[in-house]
């Protein structure tokens, strides 16, 4: 049986909504040099 991809991740993404979580949201900084750190 051939798995159905696109009810894979309608199913995921639904999931994620009923659980408060918009999965489209970037988890990083948009503010240039924000996500970056120096290191020693």
């Amino acid at each position: 049986m051939k798995r159905d991809l696109y009810a894979e991740v309608s199913a995921r993404i639904i999931a994620e909504l009923e659980a408060g979580v918009a999965p489209w949201v970037k988890p990083w900084s948009a503010i240039p040099g924000a996500n970056t750190r120096a290191t020693p």
